[in-house]
């Protein structure tokens, strides 16, 4: 399930979002794997309410709004460690025994770093020069924590109809919640 969540995440980055609150008319887009509970979140977060679909192995779906999105996107962050930006935005490429250190830029001002280590897991960030469309995605044995934000209106509807799992009234629901019907 760690797998499907990052190249989700991987693939939803490239049209991804800064790591900060949302903007009113931006969403913070989350999605947390957690291995122990075989279950994926699904959270999207706007200037004004917080919803989530948490996804079981066993197809099992649950709604979630507000304190309980808040809790998980909160047991993520203490799972995965803090968000952080690339502090070098050149090329670099280092490897000390079994810590990993990959930084390049790409076109249109966007910079990736992966760092992978035995104790942290994995790493990486997408980031652009004005910090808009950046991403995050850690990774380790646990699971998974995406993080996307500042996202546009269009990437978050894209974003709730990719949640297979959901039944359409549930993803029409979320998107109601959030300012996006």
């Amino acid at each position: 399930m760690r797998k499907l969540c990052v190249i989700a995440g991987l693939m939803v980055a490239m049209a991804g979002s800064a790591l900060a609150g949302p903007k009113d008319n931006a969403y913070d887009l989350y999605v947390i794997a957690d291995e122990v509970t075989d279950s994926a979140i699904y959270v999207v977060q706007s200037a004004h309410d917080t919803v989530a679909i948490e996804v079981f192995d066993d197809d099992h779906v649950q709604w979630m709004k507000d304190a309980n999105a808040h809790k998980a996107i909160k047991n993520a962050r203490e799972l995965f460690g803090p968000e952080g930006k690339s502090k070098d935005k050149g090329f670099a490429f280092v490897i000390e025994e079994d810590d990993v250190k990959i930084s390049f830029p790409l076109l249109f001002s966007k910079h990736i770093s992966i760092h992978a280590s035995d104790e942290g897991g994995a790493q990486i960030n997408i980031t652009s020069k004005d910090g808009e469309g950046d991403v995050l995605v850690r990774a380790g044995d646990d699971g998974a924590f995406i993080t996307i934000v500042d996202a546009s209106a269009k990437t978050a509807r894209e974003f709730i109809d990719d949640i297979d799992e959901a039944s359409s009234s549930m993803r029409r629901k979320m998107k109601k919640e959030v300012g996006l019907d």
